[in-house]
């Protein structure tokens, strides 16, 4: 059984939802880690959102996670409005491991059922990659190469199998066409930078309609440094303004 959360705005329901996926490399992160991240989504946007606790590597390895992701969501689509959601698509989004998992679920289902795509900073590339960016930023700017393979050695293991699945190298992975709307965020001193701008790409290049913001002076997980950087919320502040913007088109 997998353990949720559910944050509700201040204002009178029932609330458009999003399900949000936490990061930490597959290997680490659950409710706590990403709670002010959830707070901050669900006042910004005005949004229910309900954030998942999912199996982590090594004792459970790809593909356990994007597993609970989909059971999720596909429990969310049936009872989002138990929990004062309204009825209709949700949104779907994450940061880094946890934006693949919200694309990769989002692949799974053919985007039926999601009606945008959140991603911060996503993991795209396959793990034995060696971009650009993850030369130059892969030391001491929080998120290494080194950590990178720790989580990727746990995650998939040695089995190129594994390690070249379309779920895991979404760069060479097809079947992308009919998602949703997806707003990507990228960092101009993370490693995953060059794979998040390249994924942007590979989407529009399937027919997804994205909206890739920069930001120049951020590194890896600065949604957590909020206090020593504005740019953590000015992220979420992003997002939210994007994802009212869905909504106010919509209506």
């Amino acid at each position: 059984m997998l353990a949720l959360r559910a944050y509700t705005p201040p204002s009178p329901g029932p609330w458009p939802t999003l399900l949000y996926v936490h990061g930490g490399g597959f290997l680490m992160g659950d409710l706590e880690t990403h709670d002010a991240v959830c707070r901050t989504l669900c006042q910004m946007a005005g949004v229910l959102v309900v954030a998942v606790d999912y199996r982590l590597a090594p004792e459970h390895p790809f593909p356990a996670a994007p597993d609970d992701v989909e059971a999720t969501t596909r429990w969310l689509l049936a009872h989002a409005e138990s929990l004062g959601g309204q009825p209709g698509p949700l949104a779907l989004a994450g940061d880094s491991a946890g934006a693949q998992l919200a694309l990769v679920v989002a692949r799974r289902l053919r985007g039926q059922g999601i009606g945008a795509l959140g991603l911060f900073y996503p993991v795209a590339a396959h793990p034995d990659t060696l971009s650009a960016s993850q030369h130059e930023h892969g030391h001491g700017k929080f998120l290494t190469r080194a950590a990178m393979d720790w989580f990727n050695q746990a995650y998939l293991g040695s089995d190129p199998a594994r390690r070249g699945h379309p779920e895991v190298d979404l760069l060479s992975a097809k079947g992308f066409e009919g998602l949703p709307p997806t707003w990507l965020a990228t960092l101009g001193h993370d490693p995953l930078c060059d794979e998040g701008v390249a994924l942007a790409d590979h989407l529009r290049q399937a027919g997804v309609p994205v909206r890739h913001q920069h930001y120049p002076g951020a590194i890896h997980a600065c949604l957590h440094f909020t206090r020593l950087s504005p740019t953590g919320w000015q992220l979420m502040a992003d997002l939210a303004q994007w994802l009212r913007e869905r909504r106010d088109t919509k209506d």
